[in-house]
Order: C-alpha cells, then sequence, then structure tokens
C-alpha cells in the first residue's frame, strides 16, 4: 500500500500542480508526502523488509530501491552505495561519512555564507549541499570516488533529468516546476528534521574504506564503552510524532520510531509501533520524564528550528536527542558521501 501511494501519489500530484487555485497546493502536499514516503521506502530497501520471498527478495529490494531513488533526487549515486553507508551507520554505531562537510566550509567562506543564510531562511541548506556534493564528488573526490564511471553515471543522470523536467516545464509551464521546487525544498526539510535528534553518535570519515579498516576499530582513539549494543541503545531516540495518535507517525512511515528499529533493523515498518510498546509500557502523549530515549515533538520543533543557523558547523556528535543541543545535519541516508 505504501509502494502503492508513493507511486500513484506523485503522478497524480504533477497533475495537480498543472491546477490553479487549491488544487495546486494540495499538489505541492502530496508531491512533497510522495517523497517522504519512497524516501522511507528506500530505508526499508536497505533493510530488505518489504519482500520476504527468497532469493528473488533481495533483487526485488534492490530494484524497487533504485526506482524510488529517482523519485526523490537520490539516483546520482548508486542503491548499493546507500545500503552500505546505511547498514554500516548500523553495525558500526557511527555515522560514517566520506567526507564531513563542514571541512569544506570551513575552507571556502563564501560557500558556508551562502548556506549558513539558507538555514537563516529555513531552507533545508545542508541537505542541498550534500546532495550537490554527491554530484560533484566524482569529479573532484579521491581517487576510488572519481572513477570513470561514476563520473559518467552522474552526466547521465543529469542529462536525463533535465530532459524531463525541461519536457514537464514545455508541457505545463512554469507553475508545475516551481510547485515542484517548492515541495522538494519541504520534502529535504522533513529528511533533515527526521535526522536531527535520532542520534547522538560521533561522526567519522572512512566510508571509502572497508570495515575492517573503520576508525571506529582504532582502540587508541575509543575505548571498549563505543560502539557497543549499550552504546547504540542509550545514544538512540526515538522522535515520535505522537504516542497516543500513532497513525499520525505513519506520515513518515514509522520512522520515528528509531530506537526500536535500531534494535530490530529487519522489523518491518508496520510493525514497528507493536515493538514499540513491547519495550515501552509508557502510556499517553511522550513526557520526559517516561522514557529518556522518547524526545518530545514540541521539544524537536523548537530545537530544530532555534538551533538551524548553529546546527551548520556544530560539532559532529554536539546533539543530545533529548532536544537539547544542536542536532545533526548531513547524515542522510539519500547522500551516499
Amino acid at each position: 500500500m505504501a509502494i502503492a501511494y508513493s507511486l500513484l501519489g506523485y503522478g497524480l500530484s504533477l497533475m495537480l500542480l498543472a491546477q490553479s487555485g487549491l488544487w495546486f497546493f494540495a499538489g505541492i502536499l502530496l508531491l512533497a508526502h510522495s517523497l517522504i514516503i519512497a524516501a522511507f521506502l528506500i530505508h526499508e530497501c536497505t533493510h530488505q523488509s518489504l519482500f520476504t520471498v527468497k532469493p528473488a527478495g533481495s533483487d526485488l529490494h534492490k530494484w524497487l530501491g533504485a526506482v524510488l531513488s529517482w523519485l526523490t533526487g537520490a539516483c546520482y549515486g548508486t542503491f548499493d552505495a546507500m545500503r552500505d553507508k546505511h547498514l554500516r551507520h548500523h553495525f558500526e554505531r557511527a555515522d560514517i561519512v566520506a567526507v564531513d562537510y563542514r571541512k569544506i566550509l570551513a575552507r571556502y567562506s563564501w560557500l558556508k555564507k551562502c548556506v549558513e543564510t539558507g538555514q537563516w531562511l529555513c531552507l533545508p541548506a545542508v541537505e542541498l549541499l550534500m546532495h550537490g556534493l554527491v554530484i560533484l564528488w566524482p569529479f573532484i573526490g579521491d581517487k576510488k570516488a572519481t572513477s570513470d564511471r561514476a563520473k559518467f553515471r552522474v552526466i547521465a543522470v543529469m542529462a536525463v533529468r533535465v530532459f524531463l523536467f525541461a519536457t514537464l516545464g514545455i508541457l505545463f509551464g512554469w507553475q508545475l516546476l516551481a510547485g515542484y521546487t517548492i515541495a522538494y525544498l519541504l520534502f529535504l526539510t522533513v529528511m533533515g528534521f527526521m535526522d536531527a535528534f535520532q542520534h547522538q553518535y560521533l561522526l567519522l570519515e572512512g566510508l571509502q574504506q572497508s570495515r575492517r579498516d573503520s576508525p571506529t576499530r582504532d582502540r587508541s582513539r575509543f575505548g571498549e564503552e563505543y560502539f557497543s549494543r549499550d552504546y547504540e541503545k542509550s545514544h538512540t531516540w526515538s522522535n515520535l510524532f505522537s504516542q497516543r495518535w500513532p497513525l499520525l507517525n505513519l506520515l513518515v512511515l514509522n520512522f520515528c520510531y528509531h530506537n526500536v528499529h535500531h534494535q530490530r533493523p529487519v522489523e518491518p515498518w508496520h510493525r514497528l509501533p507493536a515493538l514499540h510498546r513491547d519495550v515501552y509500557s509508557a502510556v499517553g502523549e511522550i513526557e520526559p520524564d517516561v522514557n529518556s530515549q522518547l524526545v518530545p515533538f514540541l521539544k524537536q520543533i523548537s530545537a530544530f528550528f532555534r538551533y538551524r543557523v548553529a546546527r551548520v558547523m556544530a560539532p559532529a556528535d554536539d546533539r543530545l536527542g533529548e532536544g537539547e543541543n544542536t542536532g545533526a545535519a548531513g547524515v542522510s541516508f539519500l547522500t551516499p558521501l
């Protein structure tokens, strides 16, 4: 049902964006939400939790993840790269990246100013930067990332997407493209919001290295208390929209049940509420004293917007799940970088 909603909603939203009045605004909201569901279906595909048919399920997840990545604009990198980054996030209990974008911003003050200004304007500037870096990285990154195959993929994907959007613009006018842009910005804002307070993980550069050579294995830097199961549980938070009305959490395909998702990563999205109830006995709306691993929704919203500029250059681990600190930025599973 979620797959059908995402695909059909995407198509219907394009039709609505070509209309005027309230239908146009309905199209913006439907497109943004279709992209959100598509993104979290990609997340399900990385865990192979949608299809139980063996062994074809693995191929089905890869195929669906690749298709949905075209909808979400995450198609410049491969699905395998997205899956590898996300599974390392689970296995190594850290945010493993190819490059810390903060180093780039520290080097180019004009770019830092642009990103901070965008964040101040409540635009998802960091998310846009990360998607832009995925496009540019095959041309400016290290030797492993700058293969001819990766460059060709980016050029080919860019050409196809420019052609498709140009065709939509010619057929339906600038109004559709403007509405699509607004919807995409809303989509990226929600994705950034969902990532902001789910972890207090270290951000480490090492995605281009194998797990054997991962920085998480360097015990001269990190003691035994790091990267364990207990570390994962105590540094992961569920950021539910509502515990009293769980249907609201379906707006993000139950991705907000994040602590229990990390306890059982292969559990399908539709079973996470039941798993959450088994783990936590709290009843009613989320309160800070009910469980330390549940983040109050209003506190999330407040911290997300209050620290939207400070979050740009804040230390990568300067974030507490309780929503007290700045929150995470630039760690989306959609950007395998």
